[in-house]
């Protein structure tokens, strides 16, 4: 999801521009979510589950990209003795999601970049290495940077989801300046020009912030402002008093006294959707304003009137802005899809850049300085580029970049090594057979004629600790970490699946108990970590949350409808019911102390007295004033997160008459809590881990954060650490020794919410499949053992990654928010090594599918219909055709000249692609339900369509397509596939069917797997089925049918 950070750095002789990076949704308004439940309590999901607010997740924080741990060396260009007219670039490093740079004003070889993944990265050389400076960050996402003109050792960097930070030692070390800043979702930053102590922070939810004392303290200052994100904020260098903001769909606003009361400026500007603002430093009335859509505007009286200045501007999504500090006439303009333009004469009319050495990624930055003034730097996706020549002179000629050793990470972007081509795994013959396998778990009983082989990742909601393990829920499983040593955490065991996704986890003596949402509570014998196993289970009436366990008792938050459930666990292997107590509102969570149970009642704070537990009883009532999601009880306080509004503070000390004495309000939605001394951590789902004074229970007050890339939703403490379950961001151990200053540790991610797989293999022997896993971008899953695979490669894409194809060295992702993007697979991956994007095309509305024929890319682009993309040349990716369809394009196959889109409640499109510059419609059947995803084998396309199941059409003629068979998938069929006689479907809500279509006109169902999460994606290779099982991770299944 996207949004633009801005950073500003003016002086009196200079201006320096950056733009920035996406990290909040694009396509949604911002809006305040609605509680969502832990897991979806229907099996049938809506078409498009698209959560209001998200974060692009931040790749794992290492102190260096290199494996070595030393300054890479980035090969600088020769200059050539001859002169053109055209502008070359050449990548300087490092090879990371930039997001912000810096330039040191008194000596412009020193560079700084904030990236979205790595931290900050220094250059003193101009580039030419780079090292990491981050000691102190509490993360590796960087959203701001900027620089002090008068004394360029202090630097302020903004992080995401933790605030301000400071370093007075280039970098050396950062301590945390958020007094006053109760928005720490950092999207712009701007230094007075004649007063650097006066700072001026943007913030995700439209308030500006003030800092007169170099950061140390802020204040909100933002009467006149809208509730929308800030993208930008500019000084006047003149005029400092004077401010302006451009904001996402409200346009700009302007403050003439220093913030204090912000007007409306938007007189002209057709665009309202402002990244970036740019101040001409000779002519301060003049401004410019680069839209979302609109492309550039132009302002010669202070923002008064605008007017558009696009002449030879084809591209309008205008990310950046930079003026040239000494000919202001000179204008660079950055647009999302990895374009540059230029405009010698303010704008009125553009030029693209020679951009034959920058590869069509996504421009975040562009940045200028007086001591070099034709050499603008550009922030990309995938890392930072140099002109070489921007007025004439003698040309640059790269020295070949693929010099760089093959194993370092820093890839070249536009040489790739000439490797064997993986091929996509069709048939029996290339992995084991299963009478070869050995079986690590029993066969399900929620099978038929399939069972399970092997499982990796799905969605963490629970974690405890207990001495050297971490016993996490995993998708459908419970997981055992070994942390006996804290710097490498190693898997040791795993159950097989339960019924259905883990909820919360309660480990006493060689016992971990299990809430299992529809399948209530599950005993597990743990006395062997590496062989867990299920001894007993006791099925609750409603949805199994929240758990406590207090001598023989289990205590269950179960639900609305089912209330507070005792469950007996004295004799582990037969647990059973002997009490309850319906509570009036919706219990989650639950913790006991004494002789009462304290439970999250929804709306409020329930005490139960459990004296006996066979008759439980109320004593005691506190109205929350948010919905109550989880509590943790101290001496005589009770902590609730109360999900939109933060931690209450209720006294407890007389249990009849419960009062609340304290509240903070943290700045996502509260879902859990633990107490450890004078602080509170609270999971605060979007915003990651909050620590809370509570020493003075009636005034407490938030003192460290961390951010996670998902959403923190429950928290476990043990010594040092804070051990996160971050739903679809795996579990996230966090350092709290400090709590003022917690950091990231180490992490446990798997695929969770996986939407589509892919299976590959090289001419090596090595199999992977490849994950489009959501919120957690491409996932590289080695499968070579299917009883065992492992994570060993990830690529966090920009946005929701939704489908992946591979095709020859390259691995081609349809990203919902943000269209196609192309990773390099080059190179085999090692273990949790992260990919390089090296092409980006944005297709108008959201990308669902995509699949590859050739040297064309063909993407179901939603309402967009079908986008012809050509990828001759990777790194450059460009549209050269469309076909509208009249529905929502979701799912593509490509055969022959036609291309066959299921375009939702419009069925089945097949499309003439016979001249890719012209697609047209040859024909179409109408199918009964929604068209998500289909297969085309020989004269039939297999079209998965929602509740309409399984339809078989008959394409032998394209232009009247019949259908001739059908199969009811018994919940939402989302994808299918097709080997030999057999349908693969992948049914959200039942699981993954087998069906028989050796008779096309009678299919019928072969075999069946019920998974635990929403099947929604399905490849097949050799005996093995893949399934993307949206919340349960990647499941592996074997099949045993005779042909």
């Amino acid at each position: 999801m996207k949004t633009h950070i801005h950073i500003l750095i003016l002086l009196s002789v200079f201006v320096v521009l950056f733009a920035g990076c996406d990290l909040l949704p694009k396509a949604i308004p911002r809006q305040t979510p609605k509680p969502i439940e832990v897991a979806t309590p229907t099996k049938a999901p809506e078409v498009d589950p698209i959560p209001a607010i998200d974060t692009i997740a931040p790749l794992p924080s290492t102190e260096l990209i290199s494996p070595t741990n030393e300054n890479i060396p980035i090969v600088t260009p020769q200059i050539g003795s001859s002169s053109v007219d055209t502008d070359v670039w050449t990548s300087i490093g490092p090879l990371v999601n930039v997001s912000v740079l810096a330039i040191d004003p008194t000596t412009p070889t020193t560079l700084y970049v904030g990236t979205m993944d790595g931290g900050v990265y220094k250059s003193t050389n101009g580039g030419t290495t780079w090292s990491t400076v981050n000691f102190g960050l509490p993360d590796t996402s960087v959203t701001a940077l900027a620089i002090d003109p008068v004394t360029p050792t202090t630097i302020y960097a903004g992080i995401i989801a933790n605030g301000m930070f400071k370093s007075t030692n280039s970098g050396g070390d950062w301590t945390s300046v958020n007094n006053g800043l109760t928005d720490v979702h950092i999207t712009a930053l701007a230094i007075d020009p004649a007063t650097p102590t006066t700072l001026y922070a943007g913030t995700a939810s439209g308030s500006v912030f003030k800092s007169t004392n170099g950061g140390e303290a802020w204040r909100k200052i933002y009467s006149g402002l809208t509730e929308n994100v800030i993208e930008t904020v500019v000084i006047d260098p003149v005029r400092p008093a004077t401010l302006y903001v451009g904001t996402r769909n409200e346009g700009v606003f302007k403050s003439t006294n220093g913030g204090n009361g912000w007007s409306s400026a938007n007189t002209g500007l057709t665009d309202t959707w402002v990244n970036i603002l740019a101040i001409d430093p000779a002519t301060p009335n003049l401004l410019y304003a680069g839209t979302e859509y609109g492309g550039v505007f132009k302002s010669d009286n202070s923002g008064r009137d605008w007017i558009s200045t696009n002449t030879d501007l084809s591209h309008p999504d205008i990310r950046t802005l930079v003026i040239a500090p000494t000919k202001p006439t000179t204008l660079y303009a950055g647009t999302y899809d990895g374009r540059v333009f230029k405009s010698t004469n303010g704008g009125e009319n553009w030029n693209a850049v020679n951009i034959d050495f920058l590869p069509n990624t996504s421009i975040s930055i562009l940045a200028i300085t007086p001591a070099t003034p034709t050499t603008p730097y550009v922030g990309t996706s995938s890392g930072v580029y140099t002109i070489q020549r921007a007025e004439p002179y003698p040309t640059v000629i790269p020295t070949p970049m693929n010099t760089l050793t093959p194993t370092a990470l820093f890839a070249p972007t536009n040489t790739l090594a000439p490797t064997p081509t993986p091929t996509i795994v069709p048939t029996a013959t290339s992995l084991p057979t299963a009478t070869s396998s050995p079986t690590a778990t029993p066969p399900s009983t929620k099978g038929e004629n399939i069972e399970l082989v092997g499982h990796i990742g799905g969605t963490t909601h629970a974690a405890f600790v207990q001495g050297n393990f971490v016993y996490i829920g995993q998708g459908a499983h419970l997981t055992i970490l070994d942390i006996s040593n804290q710097t490498s955490p190693i898997e040791v065991g795993k159950t097989p699946p339960f019924p259905d996704i883990v909820q919360d986890i309660y480990v006493s003596g060689n016992y971990a108990y299990v809430t299992v949402l529809y399948d209530g509570l599950r005993v597990v014998d743990i006395s062997n970590p590496t062989d867990p196993s299920e001894i007993g289970s006791c099925d609750t009436p409603g949805l199994a949350r929240g758990l406590a366990i207090a001598g023989d008792y289990a205590y269950i938050a179960d639900g609305s409808d089912s209330g507070f459930r005792v469950v007996s666990i004295s004799n582990p292997t037969n647990p059973s019911e002997v009490g309850s107590y319906d509570t009036p509102g919706d219990p989650r969570g639950v913790t006991v102390a004494g002789s009462y149970a304290y439970v999250a009642d929804g709306g409020s704070l329930l005490i139960l007295d459990i004296s006996n537990p066979s008759t439980p009883s109320e004593v005691g009532f506190f109205e929350t004033p948010g919905y109550a999601y989880s509590v943790a009880v101290a001496g005589n306080y009770a902590y609730v997160a109360a999900w939109e509004e933060g931690i209450r503070i209720v006294d407890i000390s007389s249990s009849t008459n419960p009062s609340e004495v304290g509240f903070f309000d943290t700045p996502g939605s509260a879902y859990d809590v633990a107490i450890a001394g004078d602080y509170a951590y609270v999971a605060d789902l979007m915003s990651g881990l909050r620590v809370i004074d509570v020493s003075n229970p009636t005034n407490p007050s938030e003192v460290g954060l961390c951010s996670t890339p998902g959403w923190a939703e429950a928290v476990a403490l043990a010594g040092n650490y804070a051990y996160i379950a971050d739903r679809f961001g795996g579990l996230r151990a966090v350092d709290v020794s400090n709590p003022t200053s917690p950091s990231s540790a180490w992490f446990y991610g798997t695929p969770g919410h996986a939407y589509d797989v892919v299976v590959a293999s090289d001419p090596l022997g090595n199999t992977y499949a490849y994950v489009a896993d959501y919120h957690g971008g491409l996932r590289v899953v080695d499968i070579s053992s299917a009883i065992f695979p492992r994570l060993v490669g990830f690529y966090y894409t920009w946005g929701l990654a939704h489908s992946v194809t591979v095709a020859g060295n390259y691995a081609y992702v349809a990203v919902y928010d943000s269209g196609l993007q192309i990773v390099n697979l080059s190179i085999p991956p090692s273990l949790n090594e992260v990919l390089i994007a090296v092409g980006f095309y944005r297709t108008p509305s959201p990308a669902y599918d995509v699949a590859v024929a050739g040297d064309y890319a063909y993407v179901a682009a939603g309402e967009s219909g079908l986008r012809v993309v050509d990828i001759a040349d990777p790194f450059n990716p460009s549209e050269v055709g469309f076909y509208d369809t009249p529905g929502l394009a979701q799912g593509i196959a490509v055969g022959g000249n036609y291309a066959y889109v299921a375009d939702g409640e419009s069925g089945l499109r097949v499309v003439d692609i016979s001249n890719p510059f012209g697609p047209s419609e040859a024909g179409f059947y109408d199918t009964p339900g929604a068209a998500t995803g289909l297969a085309v084998v020989g004269s039939y396309a297999y079209v998965a369509d929602w509740y309409g199941g399984l339809r078989v059409v008959d394409i032998s003629n394209p232009f009247s397509p019949i259908e001739v068979g059908s199969y009811d998938s018994q919940g939402a069929a989302s994808n299918v596939t097709v080997v030999g006689n057999y349908a693969y479907v992948a049914s959200a809500g039942s699981g993954l069917h087998m069906v028989d279509i050796s008779d096309p006109s009678n299919p019928n169902r072969a075999g069946f797997y019920e998974t635990q999460g929403e099947a929604f994606g399905v490849a097949v290779a050799g005996n093995y089925i893949y399934v993307a099982d949206r919340g349960g991770g990647l499941v592996i299944l074997q099949y045993e049918v005779d042909e």
